[in-house]
């Protein structure tokens, strides 16, 4: 099936390669640069990885022989760097490192772990450039000698809290175990133990929620048996210093490989595997939604008939989750949308009669999902790349004037301040609301369709859009939005009109109008319509104090006046210059024609 997913992008390539993308959202068509040499020359290196942190400083790191033995290095190119720095040893030498993993905080912190031969077996290490340091520390042994340990992986938490995990062999089989670095410590803790003894498990992989929940997943041998594998995984809830019973994912009785995992925004976390159905090897998953303690019954993907192999999955910002495998060598993929329960249809990426292996895929902040694989064309091997529409556009916003001020988003992304820019789902309508600070106003909004005073504009996502808020000084005695407390004193009723005497703060605009709804069925007037206008006035003042306003009655209302009297809401509303409107209302009696003089009332503060 050709789906809109599919845009080949054919890269050359002279061998297998394997190709992971991190998707820029919203940036325009860039250019590579000529590629640059990170390891020495002389000896050969192999498994790079490389991480970015938030302010863009990129760290690769691999592992190189050096002619005696293996050791493990990375180079980074700093924030508003174009180049990359002096490669630096992170495992000691005289003794051989392996399978580098790197992560980065929010901070900036960087953990890079790997598996090194130490003292007759191997162990798993870890060494950390602290946020705002230019080199790693020294590394840390985090499995224990005496067994071998293989296969670490590491993520962080937003709040810096690293953990790592990997497989150890405790004499009699292989276990799982992590160990964590909490938010603020230079040293991780003891490991600990997260699959049970008695059967092997192996192929660990860690995902942390943005509140701090850290979910592992791993396979064990189950019962024993060599030919019955399942799916299992961990957590660790938010704020918690330990991970709670290891949960069984897949149903047990056929053989589960290759668990993956990936956690949302919302802290849905899923899991996915391929398992033998008894006949083909098929692709799995299991979803734990958000605030939820158990993940769901194993969802089938791929179809039966043909074995499917190499799955992986992510998460976009909006929670949208995508799982790509390759199945009878091609590539497809199956999408939940976001706020959904379901996996949509499977998508054919690659070309029918290609052999096509190893996809890998990405989201970017926008929504846009990129998938990526080998493949052959019939004479060699290619790389080739498919991507999905944008789900999602960035609004941003930028202050302007020489006065102060901060914007804020319904719903909630932008506090700008600290936050200026977010991104919500394409069509949809987000509300921003200008504050000015003490000494300013907010004097207007431009672009993205806002214009006026108004403290709020509505704009509606189509694509990335820029809105600019202005913020102007105060005038001498006004802070932050002008004030608006006011009074209404009644001064007389007339046949004509009604005068009444205001108390404002300042310049600005009045609005009067006055309305009545019939209480009766009597006269002509009433049984055309209930609601009716009975006066209406406007004025512009140029400074505060007291303003005279004369409500002048329209024709009908003085007709209706013959026959009865008139319950009426006079809603007095004053717009001080640069501020918000504010409105103060009254109940008032019109007795019919040759009523009684007027009389005073008591003032109305607003």
């Amino acid at each position: 099936m050709k789906t809109a997913l599919r845009r080949s992008l054919v890269a050359y390539a002279t061998a297998l390669a394997l190709v992971a993308i991190a998707v820029a959202p919203g940036a325009a068509l860039a250019t590579f640069g000529t590629p640059v040499d990170l390891s020495a020359s002389g000896g050969s290196a192999e498994a790079p990885q490389v991480a970015v942190g938030s302010d863009g400083a990129t760290t690769i790191t691999w592992a190189l022989s050096s002619g005696s033995n293996d050791i493990i290095q990375a180079a980074t190119r700093p924030a508003g760097s174009a180049t990359f720095g002096t490669p630096e040893n992170l495992s000691a030498s005289g003794g051989d490192a392996f399978t580098p993993q790197v992560a980065v905080g929010a901070d900036g912190a960087t953990t890079i772990t790997w598996r090194r031969f130490n003292a007759g077996n191997y162990i798993v290490q870890a060494a950390t450039r602290p946020a705002g340091s230019t080199t790693f520390g020294t590394p840390e042994n985090l499995s224990a000698s005496g067994g071998n340990a293989y296969e670490p992986q590491v993520a962080v938490g937003a709040d810096g809290a690293t953990t790592i995990t990997w497989r150890r062999s405790n004499g009699s089989n292989d276990i799982i175990q992590a160990a964590t670095r909490p938010a603020g410590s230079a040293t991780f803790g003891a490991p600990v133990d997260l699959s049970a003894v008695g059967g092997t498990a192996n192929s660990p992989q860690v995902a942390v929620s943005a509140d701090g929940a850290t979910t592992i997943t791993w396979r064990r041998q189950n019962g024993g048996s060599p030919n019955n594998w399942i799916i299992q995984a961990a957590t660790r809830p938010a704020g918690s210093a330990t991970f709670g019973a290891a949960m069984d994912l897949s149903v047990s009785g056929q053989n589960a490989a290759s668990p993956q995992v990936a956690v949302g925004a919302d802290g849905a976390t899923t899991i996915t595997w391929y398992r033998y159905d008894g006949t083909h090897n098929i692709i799995q998953a299991a979803t734990r939604a958000a605030g939820s303690a158990t993940f769901n019954a194993p969802e089938n993907l791929s179809a039966s008939g043909q074995h499917a192999f190499d799955p992986q999955v992510a998460v976009g910002a909006d929670g949208a989750t995508t799982i790509t495998w390759q199945r009878n060598g091609i590539i497809q993929a199956r999408t939940r949308p976001a706020g959904s329960a379901t996996f949509g249809a499977v998508a054919d990426l690659s070309a029918d009669g290609w052999d096509a292996y190893s996809p890998q895929v990405a989201v970017g902040a926008d929504g846009a999902t990129t998938i990526t694989w080998y493949g052959s064309n019939g004479s060699n091997y290619i790389i080739q790349a498919s991507s999905s529409e944008a789900t999602l556009a960035r609004l941003s916003v930028t202050r302007d004037g020489l006065g102060v001020g901060s914007v804020t988003s319904a719903p909630a992304g932008i506090n700008c301040g600290a936050t200026c820019g977010a991104y919500f789902a394409i069509g949809s309508s987000v509300t921003l609301t200008a504050t000015a600070a003490a000494g300013s106003v907010h004097s207007g909004w431009s672009g993205g369709g806002c214009t006026g005073t108004l403290s709020t504009c509505v704009v509606t996502l189509s694509a990335a859009t820029s809105v600019v808020a202005s913020f102007g000084v105060a005038p001498a005695g006004v802070a932050g939005d002008p004030v608006n407390t006011f009074t209404v004193k009644l001064l007389k009723r007339s046949v004509l009109s009604i005068t009444t005497q205001l108390n404002l703060p300042g310049a600005g605009k009045v609005v009067q109008v006055g309305t009545t709804r019939s209480s009766t069925r009597a006269g002509e007037m009433a049984k055309k319509a209930r609601t009716m206008i009975v006066c209406t006035a406007r004025k512009t003042v140029a400074k505060a104090g007291k303003v005279t306003i004369i409500c002048r009655l329209t024709a009908k209302a003085r007709a209706a006046r013959k026959t009865q009297s008139l319950k009426m809401r006079l809603v007095t509303t004053f717009t001080p210059t640069g501020g918000t409107a504010k409105s103060v209302t009254r109940t008032l009696v019109l007795k019919k024609t040759g009523s009684p003089a007027p009389q005073n009332v008591e003032p109305v503060t607003g």
